[in-house]
């Protein structure tokens, strides 16, 4: 049939729309609606093999357990730029079951995506802090699991037969990861020297808060001894009862004191830790910056089995 002529205009119509064709058109949008059709049905398709919907997101800042050793770890950030095809997350650490920081290599992170494949770098940061990042990811991955495994051996005094090693797995979906413009620039070791200056300043405000409360502290024991000198004046004159209110406020004020010069010293202990903290952050970024700090090993992501 000549398109053209069906086109062509008479007596203000185009002849497609005259009655004589219609079982044409009636062909053509039975033709249109089943593409239509087939078209929502390759979307749905693919949507339903990409996006996890039983992939429940674990909120951020949720602290879970971790092995045997009542030790806490929670996700503090979940971002993904898909520009770069990247997410990063970071992970903070709790050692209440252990006498020291975690430096790194107690806790082992594994990753899982669940449409296609991508390169998992766990970088530890600062003490008790992990970056982790998942790159290479496909443009429709649906939805990453991170699984956190304790590596500290356990205290020979407890029962590990008694007590279930926890695994937790932290999980967040691709539509409601954070999205991020770029994240091209965050390698392993920019990554790691930014935490540690981000922790220095830290440091550094933190310290100078303990001072001030160290020094209102000694103000406070100051004012609390002249009260007591005061009030231990010009007794002679006092009957019984103002004796014994004047005791009362004595012994309470010298509670004060006692309590005011334990919380000194606590004061004191915390200054000293996060002065010798610093150091510590001054000597990583030192050998961060002259090429010392060993980066992690690139692992690849296996593929999320979700539950039907």
């Amino acid at each position: 049939m000549d398109l053209k002529r069906l086109l062509n205009f008479e007596e203000g119509k185009w002849k497609f729309f005259l009655e004589e064709y219609t079982p044409l058109r009636q062909r053509i949008y039975v033709g249109l609606t089943i593409l239509f059709v087939a078209s929502l049905s390759i979307f749905a398709f693919n949507a339903r093999q990409t996006d996890p919907l039983n992939m429940k997101n674990t909120e951020l800042n949720t602290e879970q357990p971790i092995g045997r050793d009542s030790m806490q770890v929670k996700m503090t950030k979940a971002v993904y730029s898909p520009k770069n095809h990247t997410a990063q997350f970071v992970f903070k650490g709790d050692g209440t079951g252990n006498d020291s920081a975690l430096t790194g290599n107690e806790f082992k992170f594994l990753g899982k995506v669940v449409s296609g494949k991508g390169n998992l770098t766990v970088i530890p940061t600062i003490n008790n802090q992990w970056v982790v990042l998942v790159s290479n990811l496909d443009t429709n991955f649906g939805g990453i699991q991170i699984v956190a495994e304790s590596n500290i051996p356990e205290k020979p005094n407890i029962n590990s037969s008694n007590i279930e090693n926890q695994k937790p797995v932290f999980s967040t979906s691709q539509k409601d990861l954070k999205k991020v413009i770029n994240l091209n620039a965050s390698s392993p070791k920019t990554i790691t020297l930014n935490a540690v200056v981000e922790e220095e300043k830290s440091n550094e405000n933190s310290i100078s808060k303990t001072k001030n409360k160290i020094n209102d502290t000694k103000k406070l024991i100051e004012y609390d001894k002249s009260q007591i000198s005061k009030l231990q004046e010009n007794t002679d004159s006092l009957t019984s009862d103002e004796v014994k209110k004047r005791s009362n406020t004595i012994e309470n004020l010298r509670n004060e004191i006692s309590t005011s010069e334990t919380s000194l010293t606590e004061l004191k202990n915390k200054l000293s830790h996060l002065k010798d903290n610093t150091k510590q952050l001054k000597d990583k970024k030192i050998a961060i910056e002259k090429g010392d700090f060993k980066l992690p090993k690139v692992q690849e992501t296996s593929k999320v089995e979700l539950k039907k």
